[in-house]
């Protein structure tokens, strides 16, 4: 499956060896643990990541850690890592004497993806947005085409095809008329117990989100992917509030390089505190979790699967911040991937496109902690833009004969006769 198309999809993501092993067979419902309750803070049912010293977990693991007061819940072949779970206090002390293993750490659950997020010389056959002519309707919304040369690549015929990727994320939509035929259902898989599709009552999916930018099908519908002849793999290993388990992201990659997948996308992470947390990990903890991302990403990298991910929406530069680590992103061959954001494209298509994304956070850094003043100044042209625009909504609605609210009453009367 490895053609020349994967260079050209992997360049075009950037918007965004099997040892043997005692062998342990588990159920579906045994290999999916579903959160129900949190024992402690973080923790799901006080399960842990067992980590062997070398890719084979030690043999008889399962009755070792039932005399350790642990059961062996579930592992992940070729690499050395297992799922124990525990309710006693001293079950890390005493696995840790079984011979074969270099530690034991706690499954974290983490918010991987922000809830605030959730707001809302060929011949040329591809035109690029926003004047492309494209009759999927909102193609030339998608400016990020035109940053990667997408329109001049699938000219060039590179369009993903017979290139399979893999999307770790939160539930997808799974009958969605931009993804469903691209969607292999036989490998799509469910790693949270949640259910592959996205289960929240609204309209917003970031696992669907994701997976379009990727491959939406060109069909005369909506948008169209970087790829969008790929073949999508849906892997759910976060819920769909975006919390997430290390454990499923890790059984996840590995899943994902065992079956033949060229491009592995994590639009996710999350960061570590390499002096540990109170209450949740210690700084040996914090170092293990490195050791065990990157034997996973080394482990797909050498079966042939180019892994990306997310750098964060932290606004955290790295060259200065030696306590923090960001995974999956700061893995073993795995392409960290920073945000893209032009300023203005809608009244100028032609300004720069490569300009980095600001965020919130940015935006807090650079106004409020060194322009206070401007900052407050900002502040009050905001509200008084939304009272004047409140204002003028209710006018229009008098004008047209609609009833103007009750609340428009409650406001103070200097505001009614602005």
């Amino acid at each position: 499956m490895k053609v020349k198309n994967l260079f050209a999809l992997t360049l075009s993501l950037t918007l965004l060896f099997t040892c043997e092993q005692e062998v342990i067979n588990f159920d579906d419902t045994t290999a999916n643990i579903v959160i129900s309750t949190q024992d402690r803070k973080g923790f799901l049912n006080n399960t842990y990541i067992i980590i062997s010293q070398t890719n084979r977990l030690p043999i008889g693991l399962k009755n070792k850690l039932e005399d350790a007061n642990g059961i062996l819940v579930n592992q992940i072949s070729g690499v050395g890592i297992a799922l124990a779970q525990s309710n006693d206090p001293n079950f890390v002390e005493n696995a840790s004497k079984i011979r074969g293993l270099k530690a034991i750490v706690p499954n974290l659950r983490k918010q991987l993806i922000n809830p605030e997020e959730r707001e809302n010389s060929v011949d040329v056959k591809f035109g690029n947005p926003p004047f492309s002519g494209d009759d999927d309707f909102y193609f030339d919304l998608q400016w990020g085409h035109d940053a990667v040369d997408a329109p001049e690549a699938w000219d060039a015929g590179y369009r993903g095809a017979r290139v399979r990727v893999a999307v770790l994320d939160a539930g997808f939509d799974l009958d969605y008329p931009d993804l469903e035929s691209n969607i292999n259902f036989n490998l799509s898989k469910d790693f949270t117990g949640e259910g592959l599709d996205y289960t929240l009552d609204d309209v917003f999916s970031h696992g669907t989100h994701t997976a379009g930018t990727i491959a939406a099908t060109d069909n005369a519908f909506g948008t169209i992917g970087i790829a969008p002849e790929s073949e999508l793999v849906l892997l759910k290993v976060l819920f769909d509030e975006g919390l997430g388990y290390d454990f499923d992201i890790l059984n996840a990659i590995i899943y994902a390089a065992q079956n033949d997948v060229d491009v592995l996308n994590m639009s996710f992470g999350g960061l570590v505190n390499k002096n540990g947390e109170k209450g949740l990990y210690s700084a040996r903890d914090a170092a293990e979790y490195a050791v065990i991302y990157n034997r996973v990403t080394n482990y797909a990298f050498q079966m042939g699967t180019t892994l990306i991910a997310a750098a964060g929406n932290e606004n955290i530069d790295f060259d200065h911040a030696a306590n923090w680590i960001h995974l999956p992103s700061n893995s073993a061959n795995v392409i960290s991937i920073s945000a893209t954001g032009p300023n203005g494209w809608a009244l100028d298509s032609g300004t720069n496109l490569d300009l980095p994304a600001f965020t919130l956070i940015m935006v807090k850094k650079l106004l409020i902690l060194q322009h206070p003043v401007e900052m407050l100044i900002l502040i009050y042209f905001l509200m008084a833009l939304g009272i004047m625009t409140w204002y003028l909504v209710l006018e229009i609605q008098a004008g047209i004969g609609q009833q103007v609210p009750a609340w428009h009453h409650l406001m103070p009367l200097e505001w009614q006769h602005l």
